[in-house]
């Protein structure tokens, strides 16, 4: 990389910032995203989106370890996860707003940082680490009656 190109980042970045058009769709991005999500929530939903992005790196290394090969579209199911775990959070927010009954977000929310948990264990076991198959066995146990 060029050292102008390095002085010249800066400069670029206060000329989008300062452009009026830019403001503006920024300014509504951010109305839109604090309408429909639940800003008490934040931390949890970032949480969720992290354990998202866990899934995926134990998914390819899973692929890796047992020899499957890493195909981009399997990789495009995390973009569409992405979008449908944002809609559905997003939908009990405003459930809540409608629906008098607190709760409703953080429970969707609660159950998709549940599925990823289980999804990164499942992808560590067929990696080949035992810890994982064995806490996926225990939870195989206790929630069976």
């Amino acid at each position: 990389m060029n050292p102008e190109n390095i002085y010249y980042v800066p400069a670029l970045l206060v000329r989008i910032f300062q452009d009026r058009w830019f403001k503006l769709i920024a300014g509504i991005s951010l109305f839109t995203l604090h309408y429909f999500f639940d800003s008490v929530n934040t931390s949890a939903t970032i949480a969720v989106f992290a354990l998202i992005f866990m899934d995926s790196v134990t998914g390819v290394l899973a692929a890796y370890k047992s020899g499957t090969p890493i195909e981009s579209h399997k990789l495009l199911r995390t973009a569409i996860k992405i979008a449908v775990y944002s809609l559905m959070i997003s939908a009990g927010f405003l459930s809540e707003k409608a629906i008098p009954i607190h709760g409703i977000d953080e429970t969707i929310i609660a159950a998709l940082a549940v599925t990823e948990l289980f999804s990164i264990l499942e992808n560590t076991a067929r990696a080949g680490y035992t810890v994982a198959a064995r806490l996926l066995d225990r939870f195989n146990k206790n929630l069976t009656p």
